[in-house]
């Protein structure tokens, strides 16, 4: 399968970046190519907040886990693993700018 993922910027209403993905890919690999497509470095931190359909945070999921460095991030993890059923999140890339 492949998800069609529609980026959206809520501070700039021209701002729309479409990307398609296979479901096998990870977290990680939605994060560079979302990083490529903007033109940012892959190197920032970053989290998926799965949301409801009300946007409200329902779990995070850190592109580097700090609390169990023994577990699989969930970065690491198929997209299809936590997306089947969803239709949006949230990416957050700049922690101190909150985008």
């Amino acid at each position: 399968m492949i998800y069609y993922i529609r980026l959206l910027w809520p501070d700039d209403d021209q701002f729309l970046r479409d990307l398609l993905i296979p479901d096998t890919l990870s977290f990680l690999d939605l994060h560079k190519a979302i990083q490529e497509a903007l033109g940012y470095q892959t190197a920032e931190m970053s989290s998926f907040i799965i949301t409801d359909e009300a946007w409200n945070k329902l779990q995070e999921l850190p592109l580097v886990n700090f609390e169990d460095s023994k577990s699989t991030s969930p970065v690491d993890i198929p997209l299809n693993t936590y997306l089947n059923d969803l239709h949006q999140f949230l990416y957050v890339f700049d922690y101190f700018s909150e985008r």
